[in-house]
């Protein structure tokens, strides 16, 4: 029943387009601002005390002043706010100390990571 399930699947979707479309979704873009890395920052919570994306710092340890970090969007009236991460483009730093922009398969070619910068702000 199982390799049934599993075969069928694989007819209509395969493994890599799979990947792709979760990458896809989990990114966040200009087309894709409700991203699944949003979405982790909007719900994260160190505490039950604290809101959801955003965590307050102790007292105790803040001199008194009330100190909150907000990873997430501030739940506005009409919704959530603009979002709050954003992924730059992929650069590699040459030996020479300059940084060009790098595409998957060059990084493949090169044998290099495929990284990309993570920033917290407006996309």
């Amino acid at each position: 029943m199982v390799k049934e399930v599993l075969d069928a699947i694989f007819r209509e979707f395969d493994a890599v387009s799979h990947q792709l479309t979760s990458y896809n979704d989990f990114i966040p873009t200009d087309d894709n601002p409700n991203s699944g890395m949003q979405e982790v920052l909007d719900t994260l919570r160190v505490s039950e005390d604290d809101p959801p994306g955003e965590i307050k710092l102790d007292r105790s340890k803040t001199g008194g002043a009330d100190i909150r970090i907000r990873f997430g969007r501030k739940k506005g009236p009409n919704g959530n706010d603009e979002p709050t991460v954003r992924i730059g483009l992929p650069l590699i730093r040459e030996p020479t100390g300059s940084e060009n922009y790098i595409t998957p398969m060059e990084a493949r070619l090169r044998d290099l990571n495929y990284m990309a910068p993570l920033y917290r702000g407006c996309l």
